[in-house]
């Protein structure tokens, strides 16, 4: 009964309402995948083995250097991965760090889960 009165409802929906409601559930299936996707890569190849794999991420280190920042001030390396971003932070004596991505199993590999001198706050989406 519960889905007879769903579908009578989604039925009177207007065109546009309609629409969006595809484009929304098509977003999730998207993120969906695209998730899947980015723990599939960091499960068969090592960090290394990516083509955007940097050894020393200089652009970056750069542009934040530029930036003055006190050693605590909070940084969080968006889509980090398993980048060594974070990593040498730390070795610049950089506290207050945290590393996003949508691949726990990237962060996972990271090597900054080894080091004691920090504690990176590793997140996930």
């Amino acid at each position: 009964m519960a889905c007879a009165r769903s579908s009578l409802i989604l039925a009177k929906l207007n065109p546009p309402i309609m629409r969006a409601l595809h484009m929304i559930l098509e977003q999730l299936v998207q993120d969906l995948d695209r998730k899947a996707h980015w723990q599939n890569v960091y499960k068969q190849k090592a960090a290394t083995e990516v083509s955007w794999f940097q050894l020393k991420p200089a652009i970056s280190l750069e542009l934040i250097a530029k930036c003055h920042l006190e050693p605590s001030a909070p940084i969080i390396d968006v889509g980090g991965g398993a980048s060594v971003l974070v990593d040498q932070l730390i070795e610049q004596g950089y506290t207050n760090l945290s590393a996003l991505d949508i691949a726990g199993a990237a962060l996972a590999k990271s090597a900054r889960l080894k080091l004691s001198a920090a504690d990176p706050k590793l997140l996930h989406l």
